[in-house]
């Protein structure tokens, strides 16, 4: 464990280009897990933490722009294998964590 930080900084594992967005990742089960808004769609996308290798996506049409900046503002949640995303126009959709087929959609 470390009780200093190096110096330099710490080396990156990995490097992935997302989209825009203020939510951050939930990592489960060796995937971190994110919304982000690519073009017209908001997106939930599943990386493999090891390699940062985008292992799905789940995206539908929908764009969030306001004065404090594009893209979805909530975190996803992760609950006993499934995903629970909030998109930025109050789409909330529950996902199977490891697959990403929608299992049901709500809006508010």
């Amino acid at each position: 464990m470390l009780t200093q930080w190096p110096a330099a900084g710490l080396t990156p594992v990995w490097k992935q280009p997302i989209g825009v967005g203020y939510a951050s990742f939930v990592v489960a089960d060796g995937r971190a897990h994110t919304i982000e808004q690519r073009r017209g769609q908001e997106v939930v996308t599943a990386y493999d933490v090891a390699t940062g290798r985008e292992l799905w996506k789940q995206g539908w049409n929908a764009a969030y722009s306001d004065s404090t900046g594009d893209g979805p503002r909530a975190t996803p949640t992760w609950d006993e294998g499934r995903l629970y995303a909030l998109g930025a126009t109050g789409e909330l959709r529950c996902l199977d964590a490891r697959t990403g087929a929608v299992l049901w959609v709500g809006t508010f």
